[in-house]
Parts: structure tokens; sequence; C-alpha cells
């Protein structure tokens, strides 16, 4: 039986709304936080609302990087990944080198352009070294074992205490190294060694294996306008993939311009622009590009600082609405004014 999902809201979320109620099925925040979302806008990942950035994608060639105040914690992030909490206003990013990716580095925004950054290293109690986090959207950030003894543990971070908790492993296979996966309907989806898209469902606290298989390693992004879809980046120019939940089916959505080598930390996000348009940011071979789906085209992002060696860093934040990430070797994100 083809399981049903809900579809969200479609509607624009004004970024200075007082508050943003999330109301589906897999429930709701906490009343007694909702003072913590004041002047912001969230979503839920999958049904509810979704949020949809105030980015202009034919003024995005003309954007520039610039260096933020924000520190990283220390000055190497390979192999790590990042998050953004929108209701804690926090970057959770893992330095992937440092004690095997058991770093963390949890950075508060104290405004749209500044924060402040803790070292938490004790925290995971596995190694995550080449794979990133995952977060589901509410409360916690969901981590992969990634190490020289297994590549099968799961494990999640809860955001309010910042406590570790063991989830069932992944069972008959490993995780694909320098992959990303991300969640969907408070389900979380993987690519395991064999490149076959794997769920665990956080309810049931279960796996199941889809009827799915990338061609090559890849970062998966949600799409929070369309709780049936995942999108998959694949590496050596094997392009963009949309996933059907439901069906278990996948489809080729588009070549890349260059090539996108997770080995080499690239990364990608997908940010929805409107109800018929998201906006892909991509960090391949050649620099940074940005995608839009309606449009069917690639534009190179050539001001924005290219990263060296990898980096495996980068989040949207909806006031700006603004991008950042990080350069290998340097001791500060880099950020993009998105404002359209």
């Amino acid at each position: 039986m083809k399981k049903k999902y809900c579809r969200p809201e479609l509607k624009q979320i004004h970024l200075m709304s007082k508050y943003s109620m999330l109301t589906d099925s897999k429930g709701l925040l906490n009343k007694d936080k909702l003072g913590l979302v004041k002047v912001r806008s969230t979503f839920r990942l999958g049904c509810g609302r979704a949020l949809f950035y105030n980015i202009d994608f034919d003024a995005l060639e003309g954007t520039r990087s610039s260096g933020s105040d924000i520190a990283t914690g220390n000055n190497t992030s390979h192999d790590g990944g990042a998050i953004y909490d929108p209701i804690r206003r926090i970057i959770l990013s893992v330095s992937g080198n440092y004690n095997n990716g058991r770093n963390l580095k949890v950075t508060r925004m104290t405004d749209d352009t500044h924060g402040e950054t803790t070292l938490m290293p004790d925290v995971v109690t596995f190694g995550t070294h080449g794979q990133y986090p995952v977060y589901d959207g509410q409360q916690y950030v969901y981590f992969f074992q990634s190490e020289d003894d297994g590549n099968n543990s799961l494990g999640r971070v809860d955001l309010d205490t910042m406590t570790f908790e063991r989830l069932p492993s992944l069972p008959t296979s490993s995780y694909r190294e320098f992959c990303r996966g991300c969640c969907q309907n408070g389900n979380i989806y993987m690519l395991d060694r064999e490149l076959n898209v794997r769920e665990y469902n956080t309810t049931e606290r279960s796996w199941r294996t889809l009827r799915c298989t990338m061609p090559r390693p890849g970062c998966m992004m949600t799409d929070p306008a369309e709780p049936n879809h995942i999108y998959c980046m694949c590496t050596d120019g094997r392009g963009l993939f949309r996933i059907d939940i439901a069906e278990e089916s996948q489809t080729h959505i588009q070549d890349s311009p260059s090539n996108f080598s997770l080995g080499a930390n690239g990364e990608s996000l997908l940010a929805r622009v409107s109800p018929t348009d998201f906006v892909i940011f991509c960090g391949l071979s050649a620099g940074w590009h940005a995608y839009s789906s309606e449009r069917r085209r690639w534009v190179h992002l050539r001001n924005w600082r290219n990263v060296r060696n990898g980096s495996g860093h980068i989040v949207i934040i909806p006031e700006g609405p603004r991008i950042f990430y990080h350069v290998d070797d340097s001791e500060r994100w880099d950020t993009v004014n998105l404002a359209a």
C-alpha cells in the first residue's frame, strides 16, 4: 500500500510575523517556547506551512560573499556538515577531521550577522567523519556513524538539552561515506553502502529500504512544499535526482554544469522561493552555482569565495535571507545577503 502524505499549506509567510504556529499531524511546537520564535518565521519539514525565501534568482549572479563576524570555533571543517535551527537560532556544525568527527560547534545567533560559538567535543559518542548531520525541523539533529570500526550507528542530539541518544542501527549494511541524508514527514532518509535509499521511521524506530538506488553518492535535500519528494545531488556529473517516496521511484531532473565531489566535501542546499520554484545552491568543482527548478537553469556565483579542499557547511537563515558557509582554513564563516 502506498503511503499518503498531507500536502503543506502553501502560503507566503511574512518574515516579520510575530509567531509562526505549526499545525501538522506530527505535532505542535511547545507553546512555552513561542517566545523563541518571535519576529522570525519557521517551517515544519513535511506537512504544515512552507517558508518561501525572498530570493530573486535573476539577481543571484550579482551577489557577493564576505567574511562574517561569526567564529567557526576552529579553522578546519573537513567532512563535517552543518544545520540551522530557526526556532532556537542555532547553527550546529561538525568538524569531521577533529576527533574523527565528534567536535560539535554550536553558534547561538545574537542578531542576523553575529553569534557566539561554543565547542562541545564530547556530545556525540561515535565518529561521524564524512557524514553530515540532519535536522528534523523541530527538536533533534541526527548523526550517522563513520569511523574505522563501524559505519551503521545512528543517534540524535536534543537541541534543548544538548544530550545525545543512541537509536537503532542501520541493519544489513552500512552508510555510504561522504553523503548527506535529509528529513521528510518526520522520517530520516540516507544512502547505504550500495546507494539504496533507506528510511528511518522516527515514530516506529525502524528502518526500511525504498526501491530506489542512486547512481552515485550524493547530498539529499528536503522539499518543504512537496512532502512526497526529496532530492539528491549526485557526484561525478550524474546531476540532480527527484525521489518519489510513495512511488519509491526516481527521476533524473538536471545535469550539473561541472563536477560535484563529495570526496572534496561539496555541499548543496534547497530553498523554496514559490509554490512552483525552488533554488539549489551547490558547491561544484567550478565554484558555487545556483539552480532554478522553474527555469531549469544554472547560474555561476562568481563572486562567492570558493571552498578549498572541502567545507561541507552551508546553511540559510530566513532573515535577509542570508547564506552562511565555511571555507576550509578560515576562522570565520563567509556570508551572502540574498535579499531580493
